[in-house]
């Protein structure tokens, strides 16, 4: 797989992303500061190959810009097989795929027509694993790499080493493999069915025979137990006509005992009866004599209201006259107190003309003093300290580009004892005493005939001079400055012009408080409004005099006026006139209440005259005294009766016979499960005889299978004893490419121990092996990269690119160098992209591809 471009919308942190032009190998470094989105490129590529569109998991809703609302979006030009591809896939908000084919030959698809075809491409010309091997991120580039997973690998090393991974051709490990299985479980050697039927028919026949052994006990102790229960049923049925005899006698008395109860009951709620016709008769009669003792009080109140309510017309009449002359004193006074109100009015009107004068010249001068306070204004354009300070950086961005440029550079000194001219590339070039010449590029310098061609070394690169210096450029352009002095001058003098405008402004606002002049002008025009009309307008201090007097007036007509109405206030409730009221109304009241009690005394006396329920009274009482009589002597009768003890004597009697009874059925059934006890087992010797024959045919059994489990194990371990030693060989071809990439890094001869999936296990440099967990971290981050990219050159013919993000912070600068020239030999066959906020450490890798996150992505 070859990756030729790469565009990316709306993916996290990044707005948009342009990956263009990518060479099929060589090294490109992708550089930017930290979360600038470089790692955002690698999630981007693997998303948009594995990850459908339509997927609504939480980590594709996540892939969305942070407060965005528009969908990921990722293209991908492609070369994976035979086939050039260009796919898009726009997720989470209006998902969709599609997939142009390129070559071999134009397709188009969509959506999941798309996703099929994909799938299908990557399927049958890309290794998942091998493609994940080649992620090597900060989270994936541990030394936890099972190479020997990666399909496409184990493939290549069987080719190179002779088609011999350890399998065995012939079948026989798989046979014995096959026979093995039959004993023990490939996965943990655990037994398997046939074994463990031949132990459980050996351990069924062992439980059988156990319990043959057991039926024959048993056969022996119930034989013993029929004699006991025979005779505990015998004892029992002795017992049980004389608790029955018992039981029936107790029933007797408790029948009696209860009938005798059950007559005191009846009595009792006779007797209750006869109280309650006793209360009811009791309670007319006292209601009628209520009733009478009513009236008798209502017409006695009636006597004694007469003279009250007369006595109370007299004092009524008294206090209406009294009234009178309150309410014409309080009249005069009022009529005083409007008069010294009108005067203390025209006084304080007077008093806030004088007032609204003396503001009114106080906002003309406020005016005034506005209009002479002038905002300066200026012709200079606005700098700001942040342009100033990106200029400073670029400036000295350009002076470290130069001084690196110069330390790189090829210099070539030119001395001339008089003026002499020589040709540089074909132009004139003055030379007098010596001159220096700085040479990046191939050169030409003629003297005469003489042609001197000069080519550089190449370390030096004018391209960062040449950035730098138009970053620098532009950023004076957009200020508007021809250098970082002039910058510096006009940020000084815009400076001191904002201070002098905020210098005038808070003087403005100091006078206007939270006013516009347009509102002072406003209140001046009112105010001149409200004084028009008013020719004489007397000073404050008159108009202050005037109103004191005015008010001192009003107290006094006040005063009056409180004094008139705290004189008419013992007047004002009127209590004469309310007291007769209350005394009419409590004689209308009671002349209709003595009324209505005649009235239904007469009605109750016409139904039930008072004799009649005297009469009916008695009559109850020599009732209610024959019930008493007769509950008395139902008592009497039944005294000689318990229905507690009764009850108790019976319950006792019927638990003794339910007792007996009890034991002589717990007897018979006793008998009759023994008796199929002895029964069933009848012939348990004969079952125990069996049982020990099946035992020993199922042991010896047993003994066989287990034989030949072992025989078969044995056999299958020493196959793959043989085997092991024939992978040794198929591990070599891995070992020696890792070595080769090793030995510039490390040093001196280094070998390396594998696992069986290929993993390292120890590191060997002159003869000291060390575990790789206890290599220095620098070591196992570079192991971690040489072994990928040894999978790499092993399927080369793959073609997976290999994408390397944030390593080599652990690496010295000699390793660093090493390890360069490690990646320029890698990409000389393969696609290798490089991520980094640190370009310096890959300086050693020479024509190195360098994009700039700034250059290439928007935010």
């Amino acid at each position: 797989m070859r990756i030729k471009s790469l565009h990316i919308h709306n993916f996290r942190a990044l707005a948009s992303l342009d990956l263009e032009d990518l060479p099929d190998s060589g090294v490109v470094l992708i550089s930017g500061e930290n979360e600038k989105g470089k790692s955002t490129i690698l999630e981007a590529v693997r998303t948009v190959l594995t990850v459908k569109s339509k997927s609504t998991s939480r980590a594709v809703k996540a892939l969305k810009t942070i407060g965005g609302t528009e969908p990921p979006e990722v293209r991908l030009r492609a070369v994976v097989g035979n086939y050039e591809f260009e796919l898009y896939k726009r997720f989470v908000n209006r998902a969709t795929t599609s997939l142009e084919i390129l070559a071999p030959a134009p397709a188009s698809y969509s959506d999941s027509e798309a996703e099929d075809k994909l799938a299908e491409i990557l399927a049958a010309n890309l290794d998942p694993q091998l493609r994940d091997a080649m992620f090597i991120t900060p989270e994936e580039s541990g030394l936890g790499l099972k190479a020997a997973m990666i399909g496409s690998l184990t493939a290549a090393l069987d080719e190179r080493s002779g088609g011999d991974s350890g399998s065995d051709a012939s079948g026989i490990i798989a046979a014995v493999e096959k026979e093995a299985a039959r004993y023990y479980s490939p996965k943990n050697q655990s037994p398997t069915q046939e074994l463990k039927a031949a132990e459980a028919a050996y351990a069924q026949a062992q439980a059988e025979r156990e319990e043959a052994e057991t039926k024959v006990a048993s056969l022996e102790e119930a034989v013993g137990s029929v004699e006991a229960y025979t005779l505990r049923k015998s004892q029992a049925e002795g017992e049980l006509p004389q608790a029955a005899q018992r039981c029936a006698a107790a029933a007797a008395e408790l029948e009696r005992a209860t009938t005798a109860s059950e007559e005191v009951a009846r009595a009792a709620e006779l007797l209750e009866q006869a109280r309650l016709v006793e209360g009811i008769a009791r309670e007319k009669l006292e209601d009628r004599r209520q009733r009478a003792n009513a009236l008798k009080s209502a017409e006695e109140e009636l006597d004694s209201l007469v003279p009250q309510v007369e006595e109370a017309r007299a004092s009524r009449d008294e206090e209406r006259e009294l009234v009178v002359g309150a309410k014409q004193e309080i009249e005069a006074a009022l009529d005083s107190q409007a008069k010294a109100k009108e005067r203390r009015a025209r006084a304080a009107q007077a008093l806030r003309l004088s007032q609204l004068a003396g503001l009114l010249e106080e906002k003309r001068s406020l005016l005034r003093e506005l209009s002479e306070l002038v905002i300066p204004e200026t012709e200079l354009e606005e700098i700001t300290q942040e342009q100033v300070a990106a200029i400073a950086k670029a400036s000295q961005e350009l002076e470290v580009a130069t001084a690196v440029l110069e330390a790189q550079a090829t210099s070539v000194t030119l001395r001339a004892a008089s003026p002499t001219t020589v040709e540089r590339d074909g132009e004139p070039l003055e030379v007098s005493d010596a001159q220096e010449l700085l040479l990046t590029q191939p050169t030409t310098l003629s003297v005469g005939e003489l042609s001197l061609e000069i080519r550089p070394g190449g370390g030096a690169d004018e391209s960062a001079v040449a950035r730098a210096k138009a970053n620098l450029e532009g950023l004076l352009d957009e200020a508007g400055c021809g250098s970082l002095e002039d910058a510096e001058t006009r940020l000084t003098a815009w400076r001191e012009h904002v201070a002098e405008r905020r210098a005038v402004e808070v003087q403005r606002r100091g006078l206007l408080r939270d006013r516009s002049v347009e509102d002072i002008e406003r209140e001046v025009e009112a105010t001149e409004e409200q004084l028009a009309g008013h020719e004489e307008i007397p000073t404050v201090a008159e108009a202050t005099e005037r109103l004191a007097d005015a008010e001192a007036a009003l107290a006094e007509a006040e005063a009056a006026v409180s004094a008139a109405q705290a004189k008419a206030s013992g007047f004002s409730e009127q209590p004469a006139a309310q007291k007769l009221a209350r005394l009419e109304a409590t004689l209308a009241a009671a002349q209709s209440g003595a009324e209505r009690e005649r009235s239904l005394l007469a009605e109750a006396e016409a139904a039930h005259p008072t004799e009649e329920l005297e009469n009916a009274l008695a009559a109850a009482e020599e009732a209610t005294a024959e019930k008493k009589r007769a509950h008395a002597a139902a008592e009497e009768a039944a005294r000689g009766s318990d229905l507690g003890l009764a009850q108790a004597s019976f319950d006792a009697a019927q638990a003794k016979a339910d007792s007996v009874r009890a034991r002589v059925d717990d007897a018979t059934a006793q008998l009759l499960r023994l008796e199929g006890v002895i029964k069933v087992a009848e012939g348990s010797a004969e079952e125990l005889e069996r049982a020990k024959a099946t035992e020993e045919a199922a042991r010896t059994r047993r003994d066989q299978v287990l034989r030949r489990a072992r025989a078969a194990r044995l056999l299958l371990d020493t196959l793959l004893r043989h085997r092991e030693e024939a992978r040794q060989k198929y591990h070599a071809p891995f070992l020696a490419e890792l070595e080769q990439l090793a030995r510039p890094v490390f040093g001196g001869r280094t070998t390396f121990m594998l696992g069986d999936d290929l993993d390292v296990q120890t590191r060997t440099v002159d003869g000291a092996t060390v575990p790789v967990s206890e290599l220095s971290s620098g070591a196992r981050e570079q192991l971690a990269l040489l072994t990928r990219f040894a999978v790499a050159r092993l399927v080369s013919s793959e073609g997976v690119p290999i994408f390397i993000d944030d390593q080599l912070g652990s690496t010295d600068e000699l390793r660093l160098m090493h390890m360069g020239a490690v990646l320029r030999q890698l990409g000389s066959t393969e696609q290798v992209l490089i991520f980094s906020c640190a370009p310096n450490r890959f300086d050693y890798i020479r024509d190195l591809d360098v994009r700039e996150m700034r250059d290439i992505a928007t935010y």
